[in-house]
């Protein structure tokens, strides 16, 4: 028996989003089309892979099986792809980079900036993403690098990390709110707190988790969850919850006192920041450049971090 892996690979996207129309629509592929490849596919392995219902497609135990082993095809061919375009040197004028929003808007966007109008033969593009979806989208050569929390993938295979600089988780409130300028420790601040959290599920949720837990509070009463940070941010400052964000990336935040610390960071909340790539001997010049630039703006980052640092215990004098 030879199966397609064509169909394998469409298998796995239709039991991944649940539909096949949806399916269809980012195949690229006519839904009748779709349909007809299932049925094939069905017929080869002698049994039914794909129930339909009101609820839209469901996998039996046997597709769950099959659309596995699509999953890993398809991986590989973005793999693939990506291989070939460093070997090839396939559009090598053009720059994919990828991170989350709150470090894109406040360290990225100046080097890309700054390199893109330097280099007038380049053009660049910038995705937004989780962590999860950015680690995924250079494994599978989607993006060129990613910049984020990468510390946890330090020793998977394919993939390499260098920090750039460091970072801190800070629990922070709108102005005002009434735990600002209170006495003791962090448990005890936050003893009665209610949160503002990432969706659960998602890496950056797994991460302020610990950290919460690490400042002695076992048990959080979360009022809002969300994917979005900007919404996160929206409710903080509507109401008199609060959350926990990295610090540089709400440093300007701060600054400007839309938000403020209801205590200095800790010190084991520290986190690093670092490019993620995909585990080659040689990048393209272009990437080089860039990866060149961002060390040095993470330079000044960490120039930036210090000034701010004694400015805080000023303040807290």
């Amino acid at each position: 028996m030879s199966l397609d892996p064509r169909h394998l690979s469409q298998l796995a996207t239709i039991v991944s989003l649940g539909s096949f129309t949806e399916a269809a629509d980012q195949l690229g592929l006519a839904q009748s089309a779709l349909s007809r490849n299932m049925k094939t596919l069905e017929e080869q392995v002698g049994a039914p892979v794909l129930v339909r219902g009101r609820r839209g497609a469901v996998a039996t135990d046997l597709g769950n099986t099959l659309a596995q082993y699509g999953d890993i095809i398809g991986k590989a061919q973005g793999q693939a792809v990506s291989a070939t375009r460093s070997i090839t040197s396939i559009k090598a004028n053009y720059l994919r980079i990828a991170s989350t929003r709150l470090i894109a808007e406040n360290f990225l966007v100046g080097p890309l900036a700054a390199f893109t109008e330097a280099r007038p033969d380049i053009t660049s593009q910038l995705q937004i993403g989780l962590i999860d979806e950015l680690s995924e989208m250079v494994a599978l050569g989607k993006t060129d690098l990613a910049i984020g929390n990468f510390a946890a993938l330090h020793n998977v295979g394919g993939l390499h990390v260098e920090p750039l600089f460091g970072d801190m988780m800070t629990v922070i409130a709108r102005p005002g709110h009434p735990l600002v300028g209170a006495d003791g420790t962090p448990a005890k601040i936050l003893a009665d707190a209610r949160w503002v959290v990432p969706w659960p599920g998602a890496r950056f949720r797994w991460e302020i988790d610990i950290a919460i837990r690490n400042l002695g509070i076992n048990l959080m009463d979360v009022a809002f969850e969300s994917v979005s940070v900007a919404a996160m941010l929206a409710v903080v400052q509507r109401t008199d919850f609060v959350t926990m964000l990295p610090w540089f990336g709400i440093a300007p935040l701060l600054k400007n006192r839309e938000f403020v610390e209801l205590f200095p960071p800790q010190s084991d909340q520290s986190r690093s920041i670092g490019i993620l790539t995909q585990e080659v001997k040689r990048h393209s010049p272009v990437l080089n450049g860039f990866i060149q630039l961002l060390r040095e703006a993470a330079r000044d980052v960490a120039d930036q971090e210090v000034d701010s640092r004694a400015e805080r215990q000023i303040s807290a004098a």
